[in-house]
């Protein structure tokens, strides 16, 4: 098992620190307004469907809410720079360990998304219309001169859709 090792959060030492593992702790503390000190805990962390794990902190009363992927970077790589954002390499979001999370820029980071054949196309995709036997079936009756509006009618499409197909901006892999 990894060792986890604690480090203070930039912006917030001596009250949140995060963890190589993905975990974020607040420290014993004595604050001004209450009379007995705050024993430090690790925090809940919390992810909407299809989202990024959120951990909420506060700072001179007000509340932070955070990704937590960022935090364990900022906390262990340091700053981003322009135009980057946290990546987690598995692409598994509820995996937040160190070795997991690295900066990269937006086209690298989508470079690695595309490359790992996880990004839906065609008739995976959510909503999808067609399959690539009518996308065939589209394109020869293009060629035999058939119209956009009449071919859309059909397969209930826009002509847009069609006009797409035609051009090669959609369902290029469909050959």
């Amino acid at each position: 098992m990894d060792m986890e090792e604690w480090k203070d959060i930039p912006g917030f030492e001596a009250i949140y620190q995060a963890s190589t593992l993905g975990r974020i702790r607040s420290l014993d503390r004595v604050e001004r307004d209450r009379p007995l000190p705050r024993k430090g805990k690790v925090l809940a962390t919390y992810r909407q469907a299809g989202k990024h794990t959120h951990v909420t902190l506060y700072l001179h009363g007000k509340r932070c809410v955070m990704l937590l992927h960022r935090l364990i970077l900022r906390t262990f790589a340091g700053e981003p720079e322009e135009g980057q954002e946290g990546d987690h390499i598995n692409f598994n979001r509820d995996d937040n360990r160190l070795e997991n999370l690295r900066w990269l820029s937006k086209l690298e980071n989508m470079r690695a998304y595309f490359a790992s054949g996880r990004h839906a196309t065609g008739e995976k995709k959510h909503g999808a219309k067609l399959s690539p036997e009518k996308v065939l079936e589209i394109r020869r009756m293009r060629e035999e001169g058939k119209s956009r509006q009449e071919i859309a009618g059909k397969f209930g499409v826009s002509p847009m859709a069609v006009w797409q197909i035609d051009n090669g901006r959609s369902w290029k892999h469909v050959r």
